[in-house]
């Protein structure tokens, strides 16, 4: 989770990268994660690549933040590893 915040956090020092919204604390960011975890449809949200990693590409209905050019964006990509960790999590 410090690597989410710290990269895609709306006050990060990083340039070209996505970022949540100023109104996510770090909590909320994580129950953001989880719920789109849990609301994901398997069949059109969810990449299985043969490394058994995978990626979830969600739309969660609401702005949460910006992507890597600055337009305001929806949606959450999540990056899990292939025992279900998530490694990193921004809008998209």
């Amino acid at each position: 989770m410090n690597h989410i915040w710290l990269r895609h956090g709306f006050n990060t020092a990083y340039s070209g990268v996505s970022k949540f919204s100023s109104k996510f604390s770090k909590l909320e960011i994580k129950e953001l994660i989880l719920n789109s975890i849990k609301n994901a449809n398997s069949r059109t949200d969810l990449t299985i690549f043969n490394n058994g990693k995978m990626d979830i590409l969600y739309d969660t209905g609401k702005a949460i933040g910006t992507d890597m050019h600055g337009n305001a964006t929806s949606k959450i990509i999540i990056h899990l590893d292939a025992s279900f960790n998530v490694k990193s999590a921004y809008p998209k």
